[in-house]
């Protein structure tokens, strides 16, 4: 079974992933990585104009692909399809209204494609002291561009190296998101259950919750919303083990 990664960049999104594919993923399923190399505002504007004609996915990325490696990975069949993007608030063709499109657009990972967005960027995935959830919980960022979020980052998040990850580091990683977004999402504290993951984990709850944050501080909350692809790949039974891991 194949399953295709369309993300944002060429570096972290791919190691991050691949890294998830090796851990996680049986051998039955492989784990494709397209990198559009773009942010999520230039891919909505080709999404706008290929609407007149068609919506498909695949057919609109083969349109962009540039290489052999990245057409060949195009030409499989998927059964999943998964986008992962960053926020990018300080873009200059940043809009919520676009966002929101974009959500209800790539809204299932068996057609067009599950969207996760990632507030403010991919390495809010190590943005926390040690899996410190009541920390995680408080942190956030000003609207800044990439590189002065990944310098502050790389000074106050976890150390460990990426490629060192094991299942314990990407489990907690993923626990401390869906904690987070429980509160952000409907002030829920503590545990969760795996019935009203569905309601507050909806991207476009999430982002409307953002949104609704950052009117109110001027700053933007840390979270990381690709790490759900675990959650939603693997469903019940992964959600109750790391929700029960300490």
């Amino acid at each position: 079974m194949n399953i295709l990664l369309i993300a944002e960049g060429e570096k972290t999104e791919k190691q991050f992933f691949k890294n998830i594919g090796k851990l996680y993923l049986n051998k039955g399923s492989v784990l494709h990585i397209f990198s559009y190399k773009t942010h999520i505002f230039t891919l909505y504007k080709k999404i706008k104009e290929a609407r007149e004609t068609f919506t498909e996915t695949i057919r609109t990325l083969r349109e962009i692909a540039k290489n052999d490696p990245d057409i060949e990975i195009l030409n499989n069949k998927f059964a999943y399809i998964y986008l992962v993007f960053d926020f990018e608030r300080h873009d200059p063709n940043f809009g919520y209204d676009k966002l929101f499109d974009m959500i209800k657009l790539f809204n299932d990972e068996t057609e067009k494609g599950k969207l996760y967005i990632n507030y403010p960027m991919v390495e809010s995935y190590k943005d926390h002291s040690k899996f410190d959830e009541d920390d995680y919980c408080l942190r956030d960022c000003a609207v800044c561009n990439g590189h002065n979020y990944k310098r502050q980052v790389n000074l106050r998040g976890y150390q460990k190296r990426l490629k060192d990850y094991k299942k314990e580091d990407f489990n907690g990683i993923c626990r401390l998101n869906l904690i987070k977004t429980s509160r952000l999402s409907d002030g829920r504290q503590g545990l969760l259950d795996y019935e009203k993951y569905g309601l507050f984990a909806q991207q476009e709850k999430i982002l409307s919750a953002v949104k609704e944050y950052i009117e109110s501080k001027d700053t933007i909350p840390i979270l990381n919303t690709s790490i759900f692809f675990l959650t939603d790949y693997f469903g019940k039974t992964f959600f109750n083990e790391i929700m029960s891991e300490k």
